[in-house]
């Protein structure tokens, strides 16, 4: 394969067609520039259907498995580690990485990856990936390295791409167990990490079960900058999305984030080294979360957000909070707490036009001896 993908460089680009069946991979491969390796799906498809599998068996090769240059590719194809197993996780190099710019990952799956997709080590301008599935353990898509307008789309985590597979097929075997993967992602998963990277467009991603579902960062000393997230979706995990470093403004626009099953779930996290403004627009909150946004430093606003269950509501230790329309339907399901907490002395809250369901009930405790308790703005609130 790997000579195949050499020619096909040598000649100037092209496809090298992989057809469907079972491949072992033990060494690194590399896609040239222009050139695209190919299986036989040309649509979304899942670990369950075969067709053109790449079996990655890693050894003591400490580099990603697939090597994607500039103005090269990916399309159609299956990925499986069939030595690795929910019970005894082996800490593999990322599937595939990418070295360059205008590279495309179309159509890939890979039920069992460690790690599945590296855009932030090399700097991959304009990288297009869409549709990238599996059941990542540690990282899913981690883009950064400087990258400057590059587009994430439609990608889909979920614990069922590791569990529903090919039957009579000796390459998976290792593990079914999807209960024991989904205890894992969420104590360890970067679902999606967002670090130094320009106009970053990600759209309509899904994660099921992580431990951050979205998570912003800095990485040498840069955050991500105008980026914008539409119809980003956290389902099963520990913390929807997390804003950990950074300065500026992200907004995630049309967002669902469940935070369920397991213990300190936080819907929305905002670190105490976040110095910047995230914004949320349009969310929907359900599931069992113990608590609906911590805000340790830095700005957050919540507008139109739509919350079935809410833990212990807001709690902000320093930053700020500007909450309008938020709807509270229901209380927590072990019982009425607090919709907002003000523990710091710095701590600021502007709530407008939230719903609750009884009074809203407000906790405002300065920590250091001798501060005044922080007093929230409240305009326009009511109850049901």
């Amino acid at each position: 394969m790997q000579k195949a993908l050499a020619q096909a460089g040598k000649d100037g680009g092209g496809i090298v067609f992989v057809p469907g069946g079972n491949y072992i991979i033990r060494d690194s491969l590399v896609v040239p520039s222009g050139v695209e390796l190919r299986g036989v799906y040309d649509v979304p498809h899942h670990t369950l259907g075969g067709g053109s599998m790449l079996h990655i068996y890693p050894g003591t090769n400490e580099n990603p498995a697939v090597l994607v240059l500039a103005r090269a590719g990916l399309r159609g194809l299956s990925f499986n580690y069939a030595d690795q197993s929910a019970g005894d996780v082996k800490k593999y190099p990322y599937l595939i990485q990418g070295q360059g710019s205008d590279l495309y990952i179309i159509n890939i799956n890979c039920g069992n990856p460690y790690q599945l997709l590296d855009l932030g080590t090399r700097r991959c301008d304009r990288h297009y990936v869409d549709y990238l599935s599996g059941a990542p353990l540690r990282v899913g898509v981690a883009v950064g390295g400087g990258s400057i307008d590059g587009e994430i789309r439609n990608v889909m985590f979920n614990t069922h791409y590791w569990s529903r597979l090919p039957g009579g097929n000796r390459f998976f075997d290792n593990s079914r167990r999807a209960g024991q993967v989904w205890g894992y992602q969420k104590e360890n998963l970067d679902a999606i990490w967002v670090g130094n990277c320009k106009r970053e467009y990600l759209y309509e991603n899904f994660a099921y079960g992580s431990l951050y579902g979205i998570h912003f960062t800095q990485q040498d000393g840069r955050g991500p900058e105008n980026c914008i997230v539409l119809g980003h979706g956290t389902d099963g995990s520990k913390t929807g999305a997390y804003f950990e470093r950074g300065n500026g403004r992200i907004d995630l626009i049309n967002s669902e984030l469940v935070s369920m099953s397991s213990s300190n779930k936080v819907v929305i996290k905002l670190g105490p080294d976040f110095h910047g403004t995230a914004r949320l627009i349009n969310t929907m909150v359900w599931g069992d979360p113990s608590t609906l946004a911590q805000v340790d430093n830095g700005s957050l606003w919540l507008l139109g957000l739509h919350s079935t269950q809410f833990g212990n509501g807001l709690q902000i230790n320093q930053g700020e909070i500007t909450a309008v329309n938020v709807n509270y339907t229901g209380r927590t399901r072990s019982g009425p707490r607090n919709h907002l907490s003000m523990a710091g002395a710095k701590a600021k809250a502007t709530l407008i036009g939230n719903i609750t369901q009884g009074e809203l009930m407000v906790t405002d405790t300065a920590i250091e001896a001798g501060s005044p308790a922080p007093k929230p703005v409240l305009i326009g609130n009511m109850t049901r």
